[in-house]
């Protein structure tokens, strides 16, 4: 799906996050909606990590490097092989399931000061959303 979102024109659509990502021992966040088709280790989504949120291309090569401070290992490389995660320290978390557009989360983010996965933040903002354009 990730590929599927990123098709001719990534980071032009709101889709809706398909992986999250996280750094053990940290509250690092990513994420996903979109990888790009003619460069599938570039993904667009939204980043919470060393305090700053940001929403854009994310370098999935540039997270193999990532250390989370209890990993003692570093692990340079692709980060996928195989639909494999390859790095100590950055997780995929399975259990997430995204439920709203990218700009919900990212503005639930703003307003909270960190990415949330809670039904209680992100459905209350996106209640709003759909109010202010009369749904």
């Amino acid at each position: 799906m990730l590929l599927k979102n990123g098709g001719l024109n990534p980071g032009s659509q709101d889709n809706i996050p398909y992986a999250k990502l996280n750094l053990i021992g940290t509250d690092s966040i990513w994420l996903l909606s979109e990888l790009y088709y003619e460069k599938p280790n570039i993904a667009f989504g939204l980043s919470f990590h060393e305090s700053v949120l940001r929403i854009g291309e994310i370098n999935l090569d540039d997270m193999c490097v990532l250390r989370g401070p209890d990993s003692s290992k570093n692990y340079i490389g692709s980060l996928f092989t195989d639909n494999e995660l390859k790095s100590p320290s950055v997780t995929f978390d399975p259990e997430f399931i995204g439920k709203y557009p990218m700009s919900i989360y990212y503005q639930v983010a703003k307003e909270i000061g960190y990415i949330s996965t809670d039904d209680k933040y992100n459905s209350q903002v996106w209640a709003k959303h759909l109010r202010a354009m009369g749904l």
